[in-house]
């Protein structure tokens, strides 16, 4: 017997009440051209929606204010207040309500800027009246979801009130119920178990009934407490927390409780219901691990710029990731000694420490021969092992037991200082970001060694011009050569200290592919230190090269921490797929499971084969590149569909487009840093004056187009530094 026929008229009320508040849930229309608001408001009205209508931003801002509906339908471009604006203001007072954007074809960019400011979907114009109700349907989908998740247990706990005089129909809620739903006693014994509960946790109801909660969950026991009498205790909402479910994995779940009364009103024992958020738990863990590895590299660049000794840095260092990410392994710092030609151990921190310590104390030479950490210092390239029994050359376990175990090469400028080695007793894994981090780490303490060796040597010329001061007094234009000397070492000083904190050009190619009929020419420029621009040129074969512009959402630490996994999910593909609208949908698939709402990327890749001169590409929300053609000076803009990178996975299609290079031509990708860039007025820079600076340069090379370029940018905008990352990139074609 169901829930319908057991309750039917109280349920059908309940039902119809619902129906009701959806029949008649507000919708408000706002576009400044009065057709397209008669038209939906006609339309929707006979769907009996409730709607306000307005012509302008001002005018549905003031009815938003004073009707709060919960749906709204809003052009982006009109006069005065526009769609953005409208969209930034009532997400200043209201965050759940849902808003549908309306835009033209022309209007992409709008679009992504729209979806910034957490817009919850978008319609394209001319409007499909089937299309908008189903995108009005879905908002009151969401919006009753939300309802829902409020209510629902503070209702089924009325429903028990209801019917309290009847342990069936009781029994027959629970077992009815979509949700996991439980009931214990006030001492936290199980009088109810439903199937949903079963499903998540393994135990069947036999074998939970007349048990102690704590028995089944392991880590928590009942969240209404059997003494406690205070309104705090009447109703606990999204308590997330861990239990072990019956074949003994870890799931994490959130748990909602009430109170149960009898009619009396006398507490009696607690219901609860709960979902299964392991997946989420795990996505946020990872999220938060990316988040503190940034912040550990941002900690240790400024140790290194605040000129610490490398003794200090090391410490600072492996403590810190032993307490933050490796609290089961070991991780050493070896320093190289010239001097007797042997690598040091200088700094040592995990979970066996003090044994690994008395066996090698801190001092302690290692000769750069047999094992693997003397090949890792010669070779220069890092050694990673998940099974340390797969290397040959693992043979001096610093630790009793080592599994796994991973080593990188401290150099810069191809100066070799040390290695950082980790390893553990129990098989271990590292994955991007891990790697990221400690390659990252071991560049650093390259780099603050470079700076010692550098602060040494400017002392040791302080002393030397001291004593010739004092002993060559008529030797001044010696004096004054020294005094050149240091502050050329200081700017070098600078130089180094700066790129502490632009590790984002590490992620940048050193040297572009060269070939007789294809030269490149790139410029790039953070909006900050770390920018969210990224760029690549690469030969993939004799055949083929690929050029690659993407450009991350936000700036700053977050979208270099994003540019950073896009070259990593981006090397998975590049050279075994030569289909660019075919890699973006697999790079769209891989960052729509870990990108958080408001994280995406635009980016354009092409592929170009240099035997038939043919240009194949596809696009993903980025500015269209612009071709100039020398034969007609005619300019072409390389269009094709295809949407951003880590919003959305279903229903999303990239196009593959190809053009055919028959003469001398110039192709200039660039970012919206370029485009979008304003001047005093406000007026952007805009793609007719990119065109008229292509044709005006058209005769100079690459670089000083390029030049050009920027120097016309900054006097547009009366600034040397931008608001937005700027990345331009240039293949002249000499056919």
């Amino acid at each position: 017997m169901g829930w319908l026929e057991l309750f039917e008229e109280d349920v059908q009320n309940y039902l119809d009440k619902n129906y009701q508040h959806l029949r008649h849930m507000s919708v408000l229309v706002v576009d400044d051209e009065e057709h397209i608001v008669k038209g939906i408001e006609k339309f929707l009205n006979f769907e009996q929606y409730a709607v306000y209508t307005a012509n302008n931003g001002n005018e549905a801002l003031e009815i938003f204010k004073s009707q709060s509906p919960r749906i709204v339908i809003t052009d982006l471009q009109m006069p005065g207040l526009n769609g953005l604006e409208l969209l930034e203001r009532i997400r200043a007072v209201d965050g759940e309500a849902e808003i549908i954007v309306l835009t033209g074809n022309a209007d992409l960019q709008a679009v992504i800027k729209a979806l910034k400011h957490k817009a919850t979907d978008f319609l394209m114009k001319p409007v499909d009246f089937e299309i908008l109700l189903n995108a009005v349907r879905k908002a009151e989908s969401h919006l009753k979801l939300k309802d829902d998740v409020k209510s629902y247990t503070r209702d089924l706990e009325e429903l028990f009130k209801e019917v309290h005089h009847s342990r069936e129909y009781l029994e027959t809620i629970i077992q009815n119920s979509p949700n996991a739903t439980i009931t214990y006693n006030n001492d936290g014994i199980i009088t109810s178990w439903n199937s949903a509960a079963e499903e998540i946790t393994g135990y069947t109801q036999a074998e939970t009934l007349n048990k102690s909660l704590k028995e089944i969950f392991v880590f928590d026991g009942q969240l209404i407490n059997g003494m406690a009498t205070d309104k705090g205790q009447m109703n606990r909402q999204n308590f997330v927390g861990p239990i072990l479910t019956k074949d003994q994995q870890m799931r994490y779940i959130s748990r909602n409780a009430n109170i149960l009364l009898d009619p009396d009103n006398k507490k009696i024992g607690g219901i609860e219901t709960f979902v299964d958020i392991t997946e989420k738990a795990k996505s946020d863990r990872l999220l938060e691990k990316r988040y503190m590895q940034v912040q550990t590299i941002n900690e240790i660049g400024k140790k290194v710029a605040a000129s610490v000794t490398v003794d200090e840095l090391i410490d600072f260092i492996t403590s810190r990731l032993v307490k933050t990410f490796y609290e089961s392994a070991n991780i050493l710092f070896f320093l190289y000694l010239p001097e007797t030609e042997n690598l040091s151990l200088r700094a040592a921190a995990g979970i066996t420490i003090e044994k690994i310590l008395k066996k090698h104390p801190l001092g302690s030479l290692f000769p750069l021969t047999g094992d693997v950490i003397g090949h890792v210092f010669n070779k220069g390239k890092s050694a990673k092992y998940k099974n340390a029994a797969q290397c040959e050359l693992f043979e001096n376990n610093f630790g009793q037991e080592v599994s796994s175990f991973f080593t990188f090469p401290i150099l810069s400028h191809n100066k070799k200082y040390g290695v950082l080695h980790l390893e553990n007793a129990e098989q271990m894994d590292l994955d991007d970001g891990d790697i990221f981090m400690m390659e990252t780490i071991a560049e650093y303490v390259a780099i603050s060694l470079d700076k010692i060796e550098l602060l040494e040597k400017i002392t040791k010329q302080n002393h030397l011009l001291e004593k010739q001061a004092i002993d060559l007094k008529d030797a001044l234009s010696k004096v004054e050569t020294q005094k050149e000397i240091i502050e050329e070492q200081n700017k070098t000083l600078i130089k180094d200290l700066r790129k502490a904190g632009d590790f984002q050009k590490s992620l940048l190619p050193d040297v572009l592919p060269e070939h007789p009929a294809y030269k490149f020419s790139v410029s790039f420029t953070p909006s900050n230190q770390l920018g969210g621009d990224y760029y690549d040129v690469f030969q993939i074969n004799e055949r083929y090269t690929g050029i690659v512009v993407t450009d991350a959402s936000g700036h700053g630490v977050s979208s270099a921490m994003l540019s950073a996994m896009f070259k990593m999910t981006f090397g998975k593909y590049m050279e075994s797929d030569l289909d660019p609208a075919s890699v973006f949908s697999k790079i769209n698939q891989d960052f729509c499971q870990v990108l958080q709402m408001g994280d995406f990327f635009t980016a354009f890749y092409g592929i170009v084969d240099v035997v038939e001169n043919k240009f194949i590409y596809s696009n993903a929300g980025h500015p269209m590149p612009i071709l100039y053609k020398y034969s007609n000076e005619e300019i072409v803009e390389f269009d094709s569909e295809g949407f951003l990178l880590g919003v959305m996975d279903s229903g999303i299609t990239y196009e593959r487009k190809s053009y055919n290079f028959l003469d001398k031509s110039r192709l200039f990708i660039f970012t919206d840093g370029l485009s979008e860039a304003i001047n005093e007025e406000k007026v952007q820079y805009g793609e007719e004056r990119i065109k008229q600076i292509i044709k005006k340069n058209a005769s100079k090379d690459p670089q000083k187009f390029l030049n050009s370029l920027l120097s016309d940018l900054k006097k547009y905008t009366k600034s040397d530094t931008f608001n937005d990352d700027l990345t331009l990139l240039v293949m002249d074609i000499n056919l």
